[in-house]
């Protein structure tokens, strides 16, 4: 038998902000994971159903899809799958007030540890309990964007490893992309690149390379 998935509330803490109402956690999520993963987890709710779907960058092999329901106001759990690998399990998630996210996940199968995602307010791409307008964030309508001044590459991780398996693309003057977040040092975290990049997102090293809103 695969672990049994917990309420995310065995993992209360003191500080905690209050629960948000399930319908918070619509939008588009940046996630880290216990396993040392992070991925961009985009959620849809309608009425107490969630569906969604994950996608780790420059591993589409990784990528999957999530279903389930609220079980409480501002939890929900769900089922897992990556068709590819392939791989599922179930797990459930907990909303805050603060618009950060926690909760567990297994990996269905025996003897394998509960994997814990936790969904952080700076690495949230986009947020928000109503449906997306066309132009808005998501499409790079009114978000923070950067613009390449220089030809610069861009990187899967701020690891500063200069390898082919941690390129992602390379941005050419005058692309833009969507900023999520800026550091540690002066990397730059972009999703949505355009240009040659056609939407892939990833780290850049600013050393002047880009014009930052």
């Amino acid at each position: 038998m695969a672990p049994q998935i917990p309420d995310p509330s065995v993992d209360i803490r003191s500080d905690d902000p209050p629960k948000a109402a399930t319908q918070d956690f619509a939008g588009v999520w940046k996630v880290d994971t216990s396993n040392g993963a992070t991925f961009d987890l985009t959620l849809s709710i309608v009425g107490k159903k969630v569906t969604g779907n994950f996608q780790i960058l420059g591993q589409p092999q990784f990528s999957g899809t999530l279903s389930g329901t609220e079980i409480t106001n501002g939890v929900i759990r769900f089922n897992w799958t990556q068709p590819q690998v392939p791989a599922g399990g179930e797990g459930s998630l907990e909303v805050f007030t603060n618009n950060t996210f926690r909760g567990f996940l297994n990996q269905g199968k025996p003897g394998l540890p509960l994997i814990k995602w936790t969904g952080s307010e700076h690495k949230i791409i986009h947020r928000t309990g109503k449906p997306r307008p066309s132009g808005g964030p998501a499409n790079g309508g009114d978000a923070p964007r950067a613009t390449a001044v220089n030809a610069t590459t861009v990187y899967k991780t701020h690891s500063g490893k200069d390898t082919a398996a941690n390129k992602v693309c390379a941005m050419r003057p005058g692309d833009t992309g969507t900023v999520l977040s800026k550091g540690p040092d002066q990397w730059v975290d972009l999703s949505n690149i355009s240009g040659t990049c056609a939407g892939k997102s990833g780290w850049v090293w600013n050393g002047g390379d880009l014009k930052l809103p």
